[in-house]
């Protein structure tokens, strides 16, 4: 950039510039996540909530995955999460910001005079970025680096096991990356989504979440 504000990080990511809205906290709803799916051992829970292109994190005791979002077309989505045991989890989503008046503190506006940032909204504080490893439970613990807080968990690019289970006939099931928050950390693994295609994989197929993503979310 030529001009205006620019905030990094220190991993050298651009925080707040005078072009791009970081994304704050919208909606912090509790879901609970034990209705019995079609799939044996599998649980679902759903919210709805008004939002543009929203991001979900998310504070449980079991890993949980997303197994469907969608756009209404009405100005809310609907975010579908599956867990292979009951469980409740706090979601906590973030947006693109909608802004109110404002008399005091940090505004940053872009050359079309469009405000793009304001201290009185929460924004998304990333504190890791976490390749997965190929097998899982994957179990990442980070004591050192990172001062005691609140953090919500979410996985980039969820990914899936696709496998062969054998009962009077061959059966195929899906299986999503989970992932749940821990005191020091974060725990993937994998979460039922879908059980019983009538169809026999001869080795089980696998594709791996690419990154866990924690969140701070204290005081939110």
């Amino acid at each position: 950039m030529t001009a205006g504000i620019q905030i990094l990080n220190d991993w050298g990511t651009v925080q707040i510039d005078d072009q791009w809205a970081g994304m704050t906290m919208r909606h912090k709803v509790q879901c609970g996540i034990r209705t019995p799916a079609d799939a044996a051992h599998a649980f679902k829970g759903a919210i709805t909530i008004p939002a543009k292109a929203p991001i979900v994190f998310w504070k449980t005791d079991a890993p949980i995955s997303v197994l469907s979002s969608q756009n209404n077309g009405d100005g809310t989505w609907t975010f579908t999460f599956q867990a292979t045991e009951p469980t409740v989890s706090m979601i906590y989503v973030f947006d693109t910001p909608e802004w109110v008046a404002q008399n005091c503190g940090l505004e940053v506006f872009n050359a079309q005079g469009v405000k793009v940032f304001g201290d009185q909204a929460a924004p998304l504080k990333l504190v890791a970025l976490v390749p997965i490893s190929r097998s899982l439970p994957f179990i990442w613990t980070d004591v050192l680096s990172r001062a005691p807080g609140n953090y919500a968990v979410a996985v980039s690019d969820p990914g899936f096991r696709f496998e062969t289970y054998y009962e009077d006939v061959p059966k195929s099931a899906i299986w999503c990356c989970g992932a749940k928050d821990l005191p020091d950390g974060a725990r993937c693994d994998w979460t039922l989504a879908r059980d019983g295609f009538p169809l026999e994989m001869p080795a089980p197929v696998e594709y791996p979440a690419k990154l866990l993503i924690l969140a701070d979310v204290t005081g939110l």
